[in-house]
């Protein structure tokens, strides 16, 4: 919820490169980055209705989005120079450093930094094709073979060569089925 539709869009595409998709303002419009499609609904929209009860949607509160930025401190200096209201100073946590901004309504924005994983992994660290085979036949699989996307494919495979199998729910109850040609019921 928004009180002014325009000044949130002027808002959001100004500072966060959002881009506008639709607008019925003042009641409603709709905007995009990337995947995100973020609704911005006005006092004359449907979401502004009261409730049964009476209540009626405001803007405020904690509920957030979260924009993901690369160089969080320059991302706030930015913002800062532009005269943004922040709610707090930067924070800094073991996922990443995070900071609160309002909206023209009141509505908090999250920027979030994740934190840096320095991990480079080791150069055979994928499970070999045939030794995680070998180990299924041996049934002593190592976990790393056991977690891996090849073991479940192989595993899959393992499973459809020596026909074992798969109970599974339908609609007139459950059935094993070895194959696709060749089904029966279980009776439960």
């Amino acid at each position: 919820m928004v009180d002014d539709v325009d000044a949130a869009v002027a808002f959001y595409t100004t500072h966060f490169g959002f881009t506008l998709l639709s607008s019925a303002a003042p009641a409603f419009a709709d905007l995009t980055l990337g995947d995100l499609r973020l609704l911005l609904s006005g006092a004359k929209s449907s979401a502004g209705r009261p409730m049964p009860d009476g209540r009626r949607p405001g803007p405020g509160g904690w509920n957030r989005i979260q924009l993901i930025v690369e160089d969080l401190p320059a991302e706030v200096s930015r913002l800062r120079a532009g005269g943004l209201p922040f709610r707090n100073d930067i924070v800094t946590g073991p996922g990443g450093s995070q900071i609160l901004i309002d909206d023209p309504s009141g509505n908090p924005i999250e920027l979030f930094q994740p934190a840096r994983r320095d991990r480079v992994p080791e150069p055979d660290s994928r499970p070999d094709l045939t030794r995680c085979a070998a180990r299924l036949d041996r049934g002593d699989a190592s976990r790393r073979c056991r977690e891996s996307a090849v073991w479940r494919r192989l595993r899959r495979q393992h499973d459809r060569e020596r026909r074992v199998p798969c109970v599974r729910p339908s609609r007139r109850g459950l059935e094993a089925r070895v194959d696709r040609s060749d089904a029966r019921r279980l009776v439960v």
